[in-house]
């Protein structure tokens, strides 16, 4: 029997350029918000790298033994480091890369007052940024039928 990941986090495509955060804002925020978003990259997962090096499972876990198809168990990362491969006998500390950062100044305002108009998105469509020429070229051809082209004198 073969086994395979049932379950990885990629990053799918045209969501590469794309990152949604959510926001709570608290009811004494004042009137501006001042934010600074970054994007971090670990190349191995924290979990993973403590387990692979001392994991041990917890001597006091109650739950089922693990079967071939499921392993509900604890883990504890205290486990000897001597016998991992390798020259390094220690859990190592992965670094973290910023990949993107940017700072933000949000206005605040009331939750009954209407925003101001629409978000411009005649330029922008889904279509662009997950490659599908063919449907992008269709979306060009309606949006200059909306809106002609603008010459500007350069």
């Amino acid at each position: 029997m073969t086994r395979s990941v049932a379950y990885v986090r990629l990053i799918p495509p045209g969501a590469a350029d794309t990152i949604h955060y959510r926001l709570h804002v608290p009811d004494d925020a004042g009137d501006q918000i001042f934010l600074r978003p970054k994007v971090n990259h670990r190349k191995f997962d924290w979990w993973y790298t403590q387990w692979a090096y001392a994991g041990v499972r917890d001597p006091n876990d109650n739950s089922e033994p693990p079967t071939a198809a499921y392993d509900d168990g604890q883990w504890g990362f205290t486990g000897g480091t001597s016998l991992v491969s390798g020259d390094l006998k220690s859990i190592p500390n992965l670094p973290i890369t910023v990949m993107a950062e940017t700072e933000a100044s949000l206005t605040v305002i009331d939750e009954d007052d209407t925003i101001p108009g629409p978000p411009n998105v005649q330029y922008h469509h889904p279509t662009f940024a997950n490659g599908g020429m063919t449907m992008g070229s269709a979306c060009c051809c309606k949006v200059t039928c909306v809106e002609p082209p603008r010459h500007f004198a350069g």
